[in-house]
């Protein structure tokens, strides 16, 4: 060997990386500047009465689920929520930032037979499962937001969302991840709300028997000062109604894998005023003055009932001669 045949070895290593280099580039830099297409807000107007059923842990084609299916299609209703864990047994990653033919499939199967055809807008929050049980996996939100917006039933503008619907405003979080920007997000929602202030999300504020360990939701709520009137969520794989720290928390999450756990009544823990293991769904009936909430099996059999009572916000007052 000569002494220059080390230095051309070197120089040609070199040449070699940077060439690689160079023909990679404009594929990271267009990688990383793609994001998925998003849905628009969805408006619903300003409504005196407002029907929203809530189903929870939807993303497996099986037979409960497809009897839920049904039932809700021969719902009376104006929204749905899926409360997420979208998909079993997690999301596809979009690493491009766009919807591949692989991930459609999956989604396909996992989203689009469980949530598509109900005959009302289904706005979505994800759940552990959509980001492969981590805080954010932004190539596995970006498959689902693009799948949202090839869909016109399925909303999902952004990871977390407000619908002000008048008698209502409903804010969608983004529970894998709770941070300061929701925060305020849902702070300006609860200021501005004349009705009723329902937070959706996945994760559990309070349960029984399943999830009761979980406490992600409780200290976010109160390090930033919010009180919304009821919380709606997944997650815990039951349906569970009761009333904790001043809010009325309600569990939809048994839509399709339903676990066997203790009723309420009889066995019913404090502060719990209902508890089931069959799979179903919750609808929610809003006036300005009542909140009349209904738990129903797959059957479409009504199995609990509570009508809850509020004061009509009104506006702040304003000071002497503001306005005039």
């Amino acid at each position: 060997m000569t002494p220059s045949e080390p230095k051309l070895k070197h120089l040609s290593k070199t040449l070699i990386c940077l060439l690689l280099a160079a023909l990679s580039l404009p594929v990271t830099v267009a990688m990383a500047a793609t994001s998925p297409p998003r849905d628009k807000a969805l408006d619903l107007g300003k409504r005196e009465r407002l029907r929203v059923v809530l189903i929870g842990d939807t993303g497996m084609d099986n037979k409960e689920m497809r009897a839920l299916r049904n039932v809700i299609k021969a719902e009376k209703k104006d929204v749905i929520i899926a409360l997420g864990d979208l998909v079993y047994p997690e999301t596809p990653a979009c690493h491009s930032g766009l919807l591949h033919p692989g991930a459609r499939g999956i989604l396909d199967k996992g989203i689009g037979k469980t949530l598509l055809g109900l005959g009302a807008p289904v706005l979505l929050v994800l759940g552990n499962h959509d980001v492969a049980h981590g805080r954010r996996d932004l190539p596995r939100e970006a498959c689902i937001l693009h799948y949202a917006a090839l869909h016109e039933e399925l909303v999902m503008p952004s990871l977390d969302w407000v619908l002000d619907a008048g008698v209502v405003s409903i804010v969608g979080l983004n529970t894998n991840a709770l941070d300061q920007g929701q925060a305020k997000r849902a702070r300006r929602a609860l200021d501005a709300s004349q009705g009723w202030v329902i937070f959706a999300g996945h994760h559990v504020l309070k349960t029984y028997h399943d999830k009761e360990s979980e406490d992600v939701l409780k200290p976010w709520l109160k390090a930033n000062k919010l009180k919304p009137d009821v919380y709606v969520n997944g997650h815990a794989h039951l349906l569970q109604a009761g009333r904790y720290w001043g809010i009325l928390a309600l569990t939809s999450g048994s839509a399709a894998l339903p676990r066997e756990r203790p009723e309420c009544p009889p066995g019913c823990q404090p502060g719990q005023s209902f508890g089931s293991s069959a799979s179903g769904y919750t609808l929610l009936d809003i006036s300005p003055e009542a909140l009349e909430l209904s738990f129903y099996d797959n059957t479409g059999k009504r199995l609990h009932r509570e009508v809850h009572t509020k004061s009509l916000k009104r506006a702040p007052k304003k000071a002497d001669g503001e306005g005039q």
